[in-house]
C-alpha cells in the first residue's frame, strides 16, 4: 500500500513538473549627504543649495573642493569625469562652469558635520535639457597620510534647463540570462554593452533567473525608467512576495525595505543620460524573507524557496516627467530541476525493482513451505 501510494505520488509531482557614482558618497569616515542633486531650473534663474559633509573619524580632515563636468560611462550608471574645457566649458552646455563656491579648503573635525553651500548660476543662452557636474572633496596633494585614508568623494548633479526638451526613451532589451557569480560568491552584473557576447537562457534547472534589460535614451535630457517585473506561474497564477523593495527618504537614501509582490525595476532611480544605453539587471532568488542582523543593525534578505515549471515575465515601466508607458514586455521560461527530477525516477525504478524481486523471493519462500506441508500431510496419509 505504502509502495502505491509513493508511486503515485511521485508520478504526480512529474507530470506537474513536465507541465508546467564611480565615485562613492562615502569613504573611510567621510560621508556627504544628499549624494545626488536633481533640479529644474530655467535659463537666467540662480540656486542655491547645501552640502552636509561629515566626518566620523578620529582624525581631523582637510579637503578640497572642485567641479567637474560628467557623461555617462558604460551602461552601468557610471560617470566619466572631463575638465570645463573646450565645447563644455561654453556657458551654453558646461554645468561645471554654473557652479559657485568657496574655493577655501574645508575642515572637518572628528564627529563634526560641516555645511559646504553652493549656488547655480544658469546663463541666459543656456541649452535646454540635461546638464551634468559634480562637486567633489579630495584632500590636498600635499596630505599623502590623508589620502590612503579618505579617497576622493562627490555629489552628483543632475540639472534640467527649460525650453525645448525632448523626453525619448526606447526599450532595446528584456531577457533571461543565467547568473554568473563573482570571487566573492556574489552574483555578478552582466555587460550590458558586449550583450551579444552572452546568450539568452529559457531554461533554467534551479534559481536564480536574471532578468536584463537594456534602455536607450534618445532625448536631450535624462530620464528613470521605473517600474516591476511580475511573474506568472505554469497556471497563470501571479506569483506573490516575490521580491525586496527599499523604501528611500526624500534625499534618496535608503531607510528601510519591504517584501513586495514583483521584482522592483529601478528601484533606486537610476537615471538614463542623453544619447546612452543604460543596463538594469535583476534577480529572480525565489521567496525573501527579512532577517534583523545584530551586527550591522540593520535588515539583511535572505531567500528560499523551490521553483518547477513553466513561468511568465513581465515587465512594465514608465519614464520620463509625464510617466510615458513604453510597451508591455512578456518572456517565457522554465526552471526545470531536472538532476532532482532524474533522482526520483530512479529511486522510483529501484523501489518498483525491489518490490518485485521481493514480492517473487516471497512468492517462492510461500510456495515451498506449502509444499512442504503437502509432503508431510501426504506421507502422514500414507502412514495410517
Amino acid at each position: 500500500m505504502f509502495r502505491k501510494i509513493f508511486s503515485i505520488s511521485v508520478l504526480i509531482a512529474l507530470s506537474i513538473a513536465i507541465i508546467t557614482i564611480s565615485q562613492s558618497t562615502q569613504a573611510a569616515g567621510l560621508t556627504i549627504s544628499p549624494p545626488k542633486f536633481e533640479e529644474a531650473i530655467n535659463p537666467g534663474e540662480t540656486v542655491q543649495k547645501l552640502i552636509k559633509v561629515t566626518n566620523s573619524g578620529k582624525e581631523t580632515i582637510e579637503l578640497n573642493v572642485s567641479v567637474q563636468d560628467f557623461v555617462a560611462k558604460g551602461e552601468g550608471g557610471q560617470q566619466s569625469y572631463v575638465e570645463a574645457s573646450g565645447d563644455l566649458a561654453s556657458q551654453k552646455s558646461s554645468l561645471a562652469s554654473w557652479i559657485k563656491y568657496n574655493q577655501e579648503p574645508v575642515t572637518v573635525l572628528p564627529g563634526e558635520t560641516v555645511k559646504v553651500p553652493f549656488e547655480i548660476s544658469v546663463p541666459n543662452d543656456a541649452e535646454p535639457g540635461g546638464h551634468y557636474g559634480t562637486i567633489f572633496f579630495s584632500p590636498p596633494a600635499n596630505k599623502g597620510a590623508q589620502v590612503s585614508i579618505v579617497q576622493r568623494v562627490g555629489s552628483l548633479i543632475l540639472v534640467r534647463i527649460s525650453g525645448d526638451i525632448k523626453e525619448n526613451t526606447k526599450l532595446d532589451t528584456f531577457d533571461t540570462y543565467s547568473v554568473e557569480y563573482n570571487d566573492k560568491g556574489e552574483i555578478a552584473d552582466i555587460d550590458t554593452a558586449k550583450l551579444k557576447d552572452y546568450s539568452p537562457s529559457s531554461f533554467f534547472e534551479t534559481l536564480p533567473v536574471k532578468f536584463v534589460t537594456r534602455v536607450e535614451n534618445t532625448g536631450n535630457v535624462h530620464t528613470k525608467a521605473r517600474g516591476k517585473i511580475e511573474l506568472f506561474n505554469t497556471f497563470g497564477v501571479k506569483l506573490s512576495e516575490i521580491g525586496v523593495e527599499p523604501v528611500l527618504n526624500n534625499q534618496g537614501l535608503e531607510t528601510d525595505k519591504k517584501i513586495v509582490d514583483y521584482i522592483p525595476f529601478n528601484p533606486e532611480g537610476g537615471n538614463v543620460l542623453p544619447n546612452s544605453f543604460r543596463g538594469f539587471q535583476q534577480t529572480w532568488q525565489g521567496y525573501p524573507k527579512l532577517v534583523f542582523d545584530e551586527t550591522t543593525g540593520k535588515k539583511i534578505v535572505k531567500y528560499s524557496g523551490f521553483a518547477i515549471g513553466k513561468y511568465k515575465a513581465v515587465l512594465t515601466l514608465q519614464y520620463g516627467s509625464q510617466n510615458t508607458s513604453l510597451p508591455v514586455q512578456e518572456v517565457m521560461f522554465w526552471v526545470m530541476p531536472w538532476r532532482l527530477i532524474l533522482g526520483l525516477v530512479i529511486l522510483v525504478v529501484a523501489l518498483t525493482a525491489g518490490g518485485k524481486v521481493l514480492h517473487k523471493r516471497k512468492k517462492s519462500s510461500r510456495k515451498a513451505i506449502e509444499d512442504e506441508i503437502r509432503r508431510k500431510v501426504l506421507a502422514e496419509m500414507k502412514r495410517g
